[in-house]
């Protein structure tokens, strides 16, 4: 028995016992899990694609929009946003439409939700208005493209 009282603990005795090996396991796991728990490691899909994110997509696009590229800014939606508009001139029209012209922005930092990196920005109009702005990115192709805009007064 492991546990045998009467028994003298010596070299040989704790050497035959399964006992210091289980305490060892035990610890190896405990230190694992609190690794894990302190956030040390990403183990998920989330952590993964905004550590993979580069911040460069989306001063790209708003550079694009800037000067008033509408192909550029329409090559950088997914196919799914490009669904929506016919051309890139039916983009532009509709970044009329919204007002949208910026003359500078400040990129806040992404953050993950499921397979989306969701990037916030705040725009200063040409007219000295700001304006929060909010693009959700999707992996498309090896690229990130913008699959949702969101804009708000």
């Amino acid at each position: 028995m492991i546990f045998d009282l009467p028994r003298k603990w010596n070299l040989a005795v704790i050497q035959s016992t399964p006992l210091p090996g289980l305490i060892l396991a035990a610890l190896f796991f405990v230190a694992l899990l609190a690794v894990i728990w302190s956030g040390g490691v990403a183990l998920s899909a989330e952590d993964a694609a905004v550590n993979d994110f580069p911040v460069q997509p989306v001063d790209d696009w708003l550079r694009s929009v800037q000067a008033g590229d509408a192909g550029s800014a329409y090559a950088g939606l997914s196919t799914h946003l490009q669904s929506s508009f016919e051309s890139p001139a039916s983009f532009a029209a509709y970044l009329n439409e919204l007002g949208l012209s910026p003359q500078g922005w400040m990129v806040q930092s992404p953050q993950a939700r499921e397979d989306r990196v969701v990037v916030s920005a705040k725009i200063a109009q040409q007219d000295g208005q700001l304006r929060n702005l909010g693009l959700i990115y999707v992996r498309e192709g090896g690229a990130w493209k913008i699959d949702l805009i969101t804009f708000e007064q």
